[in-house]
């Protein structure tokens, strides 16, 4: 569960506006390459060891970040079990949702999937950076892009974006 260059590379591109309160699933790491670091000096006119996952997100305009982890995981702001019932009180909270390597982890992804649309408040945002194929031994499962398509639409979502990335 990482902020990369290539996810920061396509949050610029698809530049959704990004505003209000955001939910990361696990707590974020930073795995950029140097030359990226550099980049993020240079354009955010900080020095790069300041920079946290959070202040990264924050960069982007969100007003506050939550971080939503396993109970008895990391240090998280929402300890809840996804492949259970989510709770009402948790309902419409989010603006933004990021399963930045979540989501292969969890055993009962429709489960998953269903508290993950019951936190978006309404045209809320979602995105996913998941294992597509080939990640042997690394979670449970890989997902394939009609995988997202068939559940979003199921469930109305509009302006539906799939990137593919091949991993070196």
């Amino acid at each position: 569960m990482a902020l990369t260059d290539n996810l920061l590379k396509i949050l610029d591109h698809v530049a959704y506006g990004y505003s209000g309160k955001a939910l990361t699933l696990g707590i974020q790491e930073l795995l950029l390459s140097d030359d990226y670091k550099k980049k993020l000096d240079k354009k955010l006119k900080k020095n790069f060891f300041n920079f946290s996952a959070d202040s990264i997100l924050k960069n982007l305009g969100f007003s506050k970040i939550d971080t939503l982890e396993y109970p008895g995981m990391d240090d998280a702001v929402i300890s809840l079990d996804l492949n259970k019932k989510l709770p009402k009180k948790y309902h419409s909270r989010y603006d933004f949702i990021f399963d930045l390597g979540f989501m292969e982890h969890v055993y009962n992804v429709p489960e998953m999937m269903k508290s993950l649309h019951l936190l978006l408040k309404p045209n809320g945002k979602i995105v996913h950076f998941n294992p597509c194929q080939g990640t042997m031994n690394h979670g449970f499962y890989n997902f394939q892009p009609t995988f997202y398509f068939s559940f979003y639409k199921t469930c109305n979502y509009k302006n539906l974006k799939i990137f593919l990335i091949e991993s070196k």
